[in-house]
């Protein structure tokens, strides 16, 4: 069994704040983990393309 697995899986959204590095590294386990990218929400301080394509 996969706790954290499921346990994002019952989640309504996630939200994302922090640097860029690490929002783009959540992003892809939240990904990977089969969380649909309009349920991710971030807010970024500054540009953030490596986030929009990660």
């Amino acid at each position: 069994m996969d706790l954290l697995k499921e346990l994002v899986a019952s989640l309504p959204s996630a939200s994302l704040c922090g640097p860029v590095p690490f929002m783009a590294a959540v992003k892809a386990a939240l990904l990977k983990r089969g969380v649909a990218a309009e349920r991710i929400r971030y807010e970024v301080v500054g540009p953030d393309r490596e986030l929009a394509t990660a």
